[in-house]
Parts: C-alpha cells; sequence; structure tokens
C-alpha cells in the first residue's frame, strides 16, 4: 500500500545503484507509469530503455545523473512519454504472464528436441 502511494505521487525514479542483481525496483517503477534514471549497470540496460522509458547514466556519475533527471523534470512531457513507454515496455516484455509464456516455449523446445544455441534465439523462435 505504501508503495502504491509512493509511485502514485511520483514521476520518475533515481536509481543510481552501484550493485544491482535484477533490477525490480526499476521494473516496478516502469510498471507504474514512472520514467527511470538508473545506472547502466546489471540488467538495467535490458529493463530501461535508454532514451525511450528513461535514460541510462554511467555508474557513480553523479553529474549525469543530475543532468538526467533535471532534463526530465524541466520537460513533463518527456517525462510522462517516457514513463508511458515504460508501463507498456514492463507490461509487454516483463509481465508474469509474458514470462511464462517464454518459460513454455524455452520447454517445450527443449523437450521437442530443438537445440538453440542462445535465448535470444528462443525468445524469437
Amino acid at each position: 500500500v505504501l508503495r502504491n502511494h509512493f509511485y502514485a505521487n511520483s514521476r520518475i525514479l533515481a536509481f543510481p545503484t552501484l550493485a544491482e542483481g535484477y533490477g525490480m525496483v526499476a521494473l516496478e517503477a516502469m510498471a507504474h507509469g514512472l520514467a527511470v534514471v538508473a545506472s547502466r549497470i546489471g540488467a538495467m540496460a535490458e529493463i530501461v530503455a535508454d532514451g525511450e522509458t528513461g535514460f541510462l547514466v554511467p555508474p557513480g556519475d553523479a553529474e549525469a545523473l543530475a543532468a538526467r533527471l533535471r532534463e526530465l523534470l524541466e520537460q513533463p512531457r518527456l517525462c510522462e512519454e517516457m514513463g508511458e513507454r515504460g508501463r507498456q515496455r514492463a507490461r509487454n516484455h516483463f509481465s508474469l504472464e509474458q514470462r511464462n509464456q517464454l518459460l513454455n516455449k524455452t520447454y517445450r523446445l527443449v523437450v521437442d528436441g530443438s537445440s538453440m544455441r542462445t535465448l535470444q534465439e528462443c525468445v524469437t523462435a
């Protein structure tokens, strides 16, 4: 409940982490329509589409972080558009339903004896 209140009253998530495994915080913020400014680290490059759903900055670069946050604050329309694209990206690429479909597809390929070299090939198969 508190988390939903936070997202409902926010437009941007600043996530300047120096260590991140998967990026659930950023993904959750995107699902709530927030633009994300995050460190380019771990899975963040897969989650945040740089320039589309938010911005990725070099880890530890406070000036780059501040510049991107300022850009979004000074351009509310851009911030809103990135937030909406983030919501769509979270739903289309990272929803539980989408992840379950991908997992089922992967299992079917393995059971059928298909030899996929990479997960990306599996996703696009």
